[in-house]
């Protein structure tokens, strides 16, 4: 049977067949290679120190002079059969003590690492035993993003030549062949690590990057071969000082670990980020506004400070009116761009980072409401684009004494201009008020009676903008204000009144935001808020809980039924009726995941359901009412509110919903009402066969009304529904098709499920305030509750570890990521399932699972893997194929995935 190396390499030598022929053959023998490979390393290569080279000769002539001088006064055939092999075994200890007092060493071309000292060589030499060695051709100037490739090189012992010499005609080839010894390395014994440390923390685990091996093709018919080569090619993305680790037979090869710098890649505008504060940037005029810019590179590096160019950033100033006609660029503006090191305190790592900024400064020396654009190279960076509102040193003095004196009492006039795009037919005198949570527009029948006209919630959603821009005091322009949910309005105010209720609003928006726009920054602020509203110390204190898995979800409403608020923030410790296991925080999390399972399960009778063929769930409003309750929706609020505090309390205790809702119900978390635009998402077939063809198409003679049928889930129709007063008497025209759409919307996706979402409202507010999660987006809430659902095999390959470092794993490892590669997007989160006892990653994938996911190899031979979910580990067998252990691993995932047993 073949050996491995020969299985890999794909093809070796072997002596050739002779064919019998009526020619005379001689045969000759001859090791000359092996005298060249001796004669080359006593005087080709280049001595490490003149003195030793000088010793080690005069020796070897006084012992060969006393070598004849013996053999000619004996004569003695004794002598020669005793001092041969006394002086070969003094001339390797002498090499031995060469090279331990510094002496011959080889110096190798550039490029190219030593194969080990003198004595090594000799030693490996007279043993016949194969040492690799690596070749490195980085270019200069390692860039993220950038393929490398350096190579291994085996050297083929030559053990001996076997020429034939054939007394043939001429014509006739004669038979030559090389023989190599098979078996002289094993590629098991070669192991390969490229590693980045943690500049987060020394502790934690360095990034790992799987390399690529291939061996090179080797000409069989090339009988002067000298040496098979594997090429290890690798990818890195992220910047930092890369060690390449290469050991053989568990020692590093001469020259290991082989440093290897990637810098960051050149400077990307649309990664490159404006680290503003919030949407609106308020300023006084004449004053120097300053705004820091992050330059990164395409995969979110940042970039070194002689790849970043000042002069290709330019900031553009418009007037910020929608009016296209009177958008002109703004001349009273000087800006600046300039690089700077700042330096930053990092909570995570405890140290002083250094980080490059441009700092942008800028001063505008008239009042008004413009819009600023930051670009690269006439590209507009992200967030680069922002509002900017600059006040008169009067109006700066008014707003602080606003802010000073209970800025919700106070108001701004104006006149109502238009409602929901109606303008009014009568001048309407409306009173603007500004608090840190709403703005409400209000007016006073006879001047005494209030009637509320519109309210706004401060949010990054709700946009107070200019319609017309007059920057001359004294006069008045329009300024809109509009969020998703309610009718735009436009006002007619001062210009001074305008900019003042425009800088509140700024403000409030800021505040609320904690400082930053960003997600990174608002989910930090939401953990931060989530947690101070909540007595911490209730984490000291522990509830047990019993639970029947059998009934998981009724047993835990039972055991919560009376729980309050705080409550809910305890530490809980559950405990599986019929189970053994103690839970160190494993047992929670699976508790957690599998209630978001079983409530968030797609089911045509179940608490949540899709719509149509969408992944995406809903709450069900033909749930079965006998199983379901409204109290199983504020269980399943509670739910995932407890599952937002543990990910607040971080570290050990974060938990994702496992859970895939609609964008209209997460739209609805926030206090939206939904909109016919959701329907693309939530309900495909839905948008393309009816809204779609709606919008795209005339409606005037299809004799549709404001109505909708309702059909069973046989369907069997139960009802028709008016969707807005007397519906059925209003008929759908090209000019109110969209509010007919719209009204579609609210009732498939809001009214006939009212109930169920208020229930589940009312279970989340118990445990997260009303309005904190509002500063978020659809998509931002989405990833805030359930983290990322399909993971990806190379952010797991850089995050996580290994347990121990035997000789199993340069087998089963390897074996581990060729399956898991293999795997479905289900396979991989029953995978995930398995072994952190959640189908659902945190936010920032593997890097932010805490602890870290680890793999353990166990010396045993054919067993199924088993996990350890409390500390997000692994633990697999060695089996005797691939196939084996492929078949074990998905036997483990598919029928192990949830519950407890003791091994």
């Amino acid at each position: 049977m073949p050996s491995e190396a020969e299985q890999i390499m794909g093809s070796s030598a072997t002596v050739s067949t002779l064919r019998p022929s009526s020619s005379s053959l001689s045969l000759q023998l001859f090791d000359h290679y092996d005298f060249l490979e001796l004669l080359a390393f006593f005087y080709f290569e280049k001595l490490r120190s003149f003195l030793t080279t000088f010793v080690f000769n005069l020796g070897c002539f006084i012992c060969l002079v006393t070598y004849f001088f013996m053999i000619l006064v004996s004569g003695g055939v004794f002598l020669v059969a005793v001092l041969v092999p006394y002086l070969g075994y003094k001339l390797y200890q002498k090499l031995c003590k060469c090279s331990e007092d510094g002496g011959l060493c080889f110096t190798r071309r550039r490029g190219v690492t030593d194969t080990g000292s003198a004595a090594d060589v000799f030693r490996n030499f007279l043993q016949g035993k194969i040492i690799p060695k690596v070749e490195l051709d980085f270019p200069s100037g390692l860039r993220a993003g950038q393929t490398v490739n350096f190579r291994v090189v085996f050297p083929l012992r030559r053990h001996r030549r076997l020429q034939v010499v054939q007394n043939e005609p001429a014509d006739l080839p004669s038979l030559q062949e090389s023989v190599y010894l098979q078996g002289d390395y094993n590629l098991t014994s070669l192991k390969i690590e490229i590693l980045k440390e943690s500049s987060l923390s020394p502790s934690a685990s360095p990034i790992r990057i799987e390399p690529v091996t291939e061996f090179l093709p080797r000409n069989p018919q090339d009988s002067n071969a000298s040496c098979d080569v594997l090429l290890v090619s690798f990818h890195v993305q992220e910047a930092g000082f890369y060690h390449i680790h290469v050991l053989y037979d568990n020692e590093h090869l001469t020259g290991s670990p082989f440093d290897a710098p990637f810098d960051p890649a050149p400077l990307d505008a649309e990664k490159t980020l404006c680290l503003r504060e919030a949407p609106i940037i308020l300023s006084v005029s004449a004053e120097i506004m300053n705004i820091s810019i992050r330059p990164l590179d395409r995969f979110g590096n940042e970039c070194n400070f002689g790849d970043v160019d000042p002069d290709k950033f330019h900031l553009k100033v418009t007037d910020g009116s929608d009016d296209e006609n009177s958008n002109q660029n703004v001349d009273t503006v000087i800006f600046n761009f300039t690089r700077e090191i700042k330096r930053r305190f990092c909570s995570v790592s405890g140290n002083v980072e250094e980080h490059l900024e441009v700092q942008l400064e800028m001063e505008l020396f008239q009042p008004g409401v413009f819009v600023g654009v930051i670009t690269y190279d006439e590209t507009v960076i992200q967030n680069g684009t922002f509002d900017i509102i600059v006040l008169s040193p009067d109006e700066h003095s008014i707003l602080r004494e606003i802010l000073n004196n209970n800025p919700g009492t106070r108001y701004q006039e104006a006149k109502l201009h238009s409602v929901g795009g109606e303008v009014q037919k009568k001048s309407r005198q409306v009173y603007v008020y500004i608090s840190a949570k709403i703005i409400a527009v209000k007016e006073y029948y006879f001047g005494l009676i209030p009637s509320r006209v519109a309210t706004y919630r401060v949010l990054p959603v709700t946009k107070f903008k200019l319609v017309t821009n007059i920057p001359v005091q004294g006069t008045t322009c329009l300024v809109s204000i509009s969020d998703r949910t309610n009718p735009s309005l436009v006002l007619d105010m001062d210009v001074t009144s305008c900019r003042i209720a425009m800088a509140m609003f700024a403000l409030f928006l800021k505040q609320r935001l904690g400082g930053s726009e960003s997600f990174p920054n608002k989910q930090k602020f939401f953990y931060e808020e989530l947690k101070s509203g909540k007595d911490v110390n209730f984490r000291t204190t522990t509830t047990c809980i019993y639970i029947q898995r059998a009934n998981l979800i009724n047993s835990s409403l039972a055991e919560t039924k009376n729980f309050t608020g705080k409550d809910w923030c305890r530490n809980f410790k559950i405990k599986f009726a019929g189970e053994e296991g103690s839970d160190d925080g494993g047992l929670r999390r699976e508790w957690l995941d599998q209630l978001c399972i079983q409530m968030f399960e797609n089911s045509q009778t179940g608490m949540f359901c899709s719509l149509g063929n969408s992944r995406l769930v809903h709450p069900n409003h033909f749930r079965d009412q006998n199983k379901w309750s409204l109290k199983h929706y504020e269980l399943a609020g509670k739910i995932v509110g407890k599952c937002l505090f543990e990910t607040a309390m971080g570290g050990f205790y974060k938990q994702m919903v496992n859970g895939r809702f609609t964008r209209s119900f997460l739209a609805q978390i926030i206090g939206f009402i939904p909109q016919y635009k959701y329907f693309e998402q939530d309900d495909p077939e839905f948008y393309l066969g009816k809204v779609k063809y709606l919008l795209e198409n005339d409606v005037d003679e299809m004799e549709l009304t404001f109505a909708e049928e309702e059909y069973s889930i046989s369907g069997q129709l139960l009802k028709v529904v008016d969707l807005i007063q007397n519906g059925k008497k209003v008929v759908v025209t090209n000019e109110n098709k969209e509010d007919y759409l719209n009204s579609l919307a609210q009732y498939r996706l809001l009214n006939r499920v009212k109930r169920e979402i208020e229930s589940f409202l009312k279970g989340l507010s118990e445990i997260v305030p009303d309005g904190l999660l509002s500063n978020f987006d659809e998509n931002e809430l989405e990833i805030l509750l359930c983290g990322k659902s399909v993971f990806d095999v190379n952010d797991l390959k850089m995050n996580h570890v290994q347990t121990d470092d035997n000789s199993k794993y340069r087998k089963i490892l390897p074996w581990f990521w060729t399956a898991v590669t293999s795997f479905t997007d289900d396979e991989r989160g029953r995978l995930l399932q398995f072994v952190t006892g959640s189908s659902i990653l945190p936010h920032g994938g593997f890097k932010e699972l805490q602890p870290t996911f680890r793999i353990t190899v166990y010396d045993t031979v054919g067993n199924l893997p088993v996990s350890h979910t409390c500390f997000n580990e692994i633990c697999l067998s060695d089996h005797r194929s691939y196939e084996e252990f492929e078949k074990r691993l998905r036997l483990a995932i598919s029928e192990g995935c949830t519950g407890f047993a003791m091994m």
